[in-house]
């Protein structure tokens, strides 16, 4: 059944229940929730990948952040993740999901963890440098294994 469909319109339905997932747990968290849980079916609808990282964003901004996670905190968790592991099946490129999977995973332990020790404003400081880091990092890994700059050895 899943080769019937064009790669564009395949619909991965674990992707699809986690998704799901994540509306409920952003409805629950706040009254909010339920217009943001909304758009982020839109925006699943438009952009997989881009669904996730705009999950993540909303459940920055929506769900408490106690250590441990109060319930809706574990279901927009396990929705995201349940959402990137389903899309991990029909990625064209499954090494950089499976790497943006990590990054979600170690997000969601760290972050709350930091945050209960720390002052936010140095837990989002020291995120953000880190997120910053590694985004150059690898950007430069691409211009080299693209071949666009030289590599001095």
């Amino acid at each position: 059944m899943r080769d019937r469909f064009p790669p564009r319109d395949r619909w991965s339905a674990l992707g699809l229940a986690g998704i799901a997932t994540t509306a409920v747990g952003l409805s629950v968290a706040a009254p909010v929730g339920l217009f943001a849980g909304a758009a982020l079916c839109a925006t699943w609808f438009l952009t997989r990948f881009g669904a996730v990282a705009f999950g993540a964003v909303l459940a920055g901004a929506l769900v408490p952040g106690t250590v441990p996670p109060g319930p809706s905190g574990v279901l927009v968790i396990l929705g995201l993740a349940g959402a990137l592991a389903g899309e991990l099946r029909d990625a064209a490129a499954p090494a950089e999901a499976l790497v943006a999977f990590g990054a979600l995973a170690l997000v969601a332990a760290g972050v709350p963890t930091l945050a209960a020790q720390f002052p936010l404003w140095q837990t989002a400081s020291g995120t953000a440098v880190v997120v910053a880091i590694v985004a150059y990092a690898l950007y430069r890994y691409e211009l080299v294994r693209l071949r666009l700059v030289e590599v001095d050895a």
